[in-house]
């Protein structure tokens, strides 16, 4: 009895951190250069990056060429609660990293390799307040291999495909309240712990892709990746007055994503493009754990499936310098009865700024994004308040071509 009893006070709290932190918070950042246009470039394909947005691009791109990158990540929110009471988390600086490869096999057949995070959290909330008791410290993060390659059977139109792997890795801590009950069934008063759940767990997906037209000034594509159903497995502990430890297993579905864009070149200078991407949150309808004594909890979700916007244009201001810029929606995705603050869902407006510099067979990419989360009144079980939240991202990344 106190076994079970430990264990679901245990799983309450963290199985929400589980699902919200691997489902809606997706991390934007592939490249710089797609960061400055706003990710709007399922229909540009003339990077490296290509292999995830798009695997058709791989079949335009010239020689061999190697892209490294990194994001830097600085998130914040807070909470206000009804009763004035304000927590805030205490986040510094991530950095997220990239690397792509891809070489021209034949004058239509291209192969990319890359290595990426498209999915990950972290939020580190006070041991103080009411918070606490939902999440303090949480952190996912996923990292994909991808292989694919693309080609191009006649010059209005390319296809690719691409073999993924992800492997993910989270912890997830936070305070709880348990009674304990003495070995004549008596509770004991109540005693308050920290619990940590860590976890890992593989899984294998697909992307797909097309382009119309690839080389004209007018350019359509439409891209497509897989869900990923990832079976994590791990444990929990209880430190404090009472130590327990129990193995933990779930599934999380990190969802498939469809997407339309299109590319306009009304010069040789200036492109604008334009993505529409569906994403399949409501894939996500509960969370169920389970321990190693057979102990099982499903926790309700209801996500929502959204429409995703994306806009972005680029200037060249002459053979070295690129200017870009872009502008992104995500509507919420999260109801607000399963809202959960270790990743603060809301409708999100993102602003973009680009600056690409060309030196021979060397390019240099700057990128910057500033996601303005709007306000969102929580009213649930667990928290009564505002939560708010902004968060900026930088990029840079450098690529090497060799003809």
């Amino acid at each position: 009895m106190k076994k079970t009893m430990a264990l679901m006070a245990l799983l309450l709290p963290a199985g929400s951190a589980w699902a919200v932190g691997s489902g809606a918070y997706a991390v934007q950042s592939l490249d710089a250069k797609s960061m400055g246009m706003g990710n709007a470039v399922t229909a540009t394909a003339d990077e490296p990056s290509t292999l995830f947005f798009n695997p058709a691009g791989l079949a335009l791109l010239p020689g061999t060429q190697f892209s490294v990158g990194v994001s830097p990540i600085l998130a914040k929110s807070s909470f206000e609660h009804s009763t004035g009471e304000q927590e805030s988390t205490k986040n510094d600086w991530l950095a997220i990293p990239n690397f792509y490869a891809t070489h021209q096999l034949a004058d239509n057949l291209g192969l990319g390799f890359g290595v990426f995070t498209a999915y990950g959290l972290e939020t580190h909330w006070p041991n103080t307040g009411t918070i606490q008791y939902l999440a303090t410290d949480s952190r996912l993060q996923s990292l994909e291999f991808s292989l694919g390659l693309g080609y191009r059977p006649t010059p209005l139109v390319a296809l690719g495909a691409s073999a993924l792997y992800t492997r993910m890795d989270a912890k997830m801590q936070n305070m709880t309240t348990i009674t304990p009950i003495d070995e004549y069934g008596n509770p004991l008063p109540d005693v308050i712990l920290q619990q940590t759940l860590k976890g890992d767990g593989t899984a294998l997906g697909y992307s797909g892709g097309i382009l119309l037209n690839p080389e004209g000034k007018h350019r359509l594509g439409l891209s497509y990746r897989s869900a990923f159903h990832v079976t994590v497995e791990g444990n929990t502990k209880l430190e404090g007055a009472i130590a327990y430890e129990t193995g933990t297993k779930t599934r999380v579905i990190l969802p498939d994503s469809f997407t339309l864009g299109g590319a306009i070149e009304p010069n040789d200078r200036w492109l604008v493009s334009a993505d529409l991407e569906w994403v399949g949150w409501g894939r996500i309808e509960k969370s169920e754990f389970y321990s190693e004594d057979g102990t099982s909890l499903p926790l309700p979700r209801d996500w929502k499936s959204t429409w995703n916007l994306g806009v972005g244009s680029r200037y060249k201001l002459n053979k070295t310098w690129e200017s870009r810029a872009g502008y992104l929606y995500f509507p919420q995705v999260v109801p607000e009865a399963t809202w959960e603050p270790s990743t603060p869902d809301s409708a999100v407006h993102g602003l973009t700024l680009g600056l690409g510099m060309n030196w021979g067979q060397t390019k240099v990419d700057l990128g910057y994004n500033y996601f303005l989360y709007v306000d969102r009144t929580i009213r649930n079980d667990f928290l009564n308040g505002t939560a708010k939240t902004d968060a900026h991202m930088l990029a840079l990344s450098f690529t090497y071509r060799i003809p």
